[in-house]
């Protein structure tokens, strides 16, 4: 993968706050599936598939607060360069045209779709997995991690 070198205060800057904004995206889309998962056994499940949506509840809600750490991480340097912390994000859907890499922020209910979904996003780096395809491939691309190298003399 290509080296990232930011070059100005201003990238810098523009470079968190979409940072800030997919973090924000990715929390919305995780606790909106964890919240339309059945909640008790009147909504038909037995005592065993209850137990497991609320273990799948409960990974959905951790991982969401993840996310939000990483959104405070993304806003709290932002506020160090004495920027304002990016607390917008688009509406959903969020289209993969705005996004790379066939990355898309939606608010689905929890379903296997869903989860697929989630697993796209959350794939390591160097690996490839279309959406909606269950197979996990290197991408021949992205053989390292990128590089962020700030220019010596960078303004603020």
């Amino acid at each position: 993968m290509a080296e990232i070198k930011i070059k100005s205060r201003e990238e810098l800057i523009y470079l968190l706050s979409e940072a800030a904004e997919i973090e924000h995206g990715v929390a919305c889309s995780y606790l909106f599936a964890a919240f339309t998962m059945k909640n008790d056994a009147s909504e038909g499940l037995s005592e065993d598939q209850l137990a497991a949506v609320q273990r799948w509840r409960r990974v959905l809600l951790q991982v969401a607060g993840q996310e939000m750490t990483h959104l405070t991480l993304a806003s709290n340097m932002l506020t160090a360069i004495g920027a304002a912390p990016q607390l917008r994000r688009p509406n959903f859907p969020a289209g993969s045209g705005y996004y790379p890499d066939g990355f898309a922020l939606v608010a689905t209910p929890f379903d296997e779709e869903t989860l697929q979904h989630f697993l796209f996003i959350e794939r390591p780096e160097g690996i490839y997995r279309a959406p909606g395809n269950h197979t996990l491939t290197r991408s021949p691309a992205a053989t390292s991690r990128p590089e962020v190298a700030m220019e010596p003399g960078i303004s603020r």
